[in-house]
């Protein structure tokens, strides 16, 4: 939270230098442009730009807590021998009629 005026003034001054102006005109990045929003404007975008980034921060630190891979205690779960090869030949079955198909193609 800002606690002096001189404060706000560095943040409005800093907003205007990048030429924050609310996506009504061109950015003037790099030059100082005249400030066309008075301060209460520059004050309630600044705050809306806020709460979008706490809104996406929240949202990422929620995805962070996601749920973890494998079983609780930290074990994977493995394919049998069998399991491999019925799933092997039932790729290589796949693979065999689309090279079919694109060869009549």
């Amino acid at each position: 939270m800002l606690k002096s005026l001189d404060e706000v003034s560095a943040v409005a001054a800093s907003a205007c230098l990048v030429g924050y102006n609310g996506g009504h005109q061109k950015p003037t990045i790099g030059r100082r442009s005249t400030p066309t929003m008075d301060t209460a404007t520059i004050i309630a975008e600044l705050e809306a730009e806020r709460d979008r980034l706490n809104q996406a921060i929240a949202a990422l630190q929620r995805r962070q807590g996601g749920r973890p891979a494998g079983k609780p205690d930290g074990r994977k779960r493995h394919l049998s021998a069998a399991a491999r090869k019925r799933i092997g030949a039932a790729m290589k079955k796949r693979w065999a009629e689309r090279k079919k198909k694109q060869a009549a193609a």
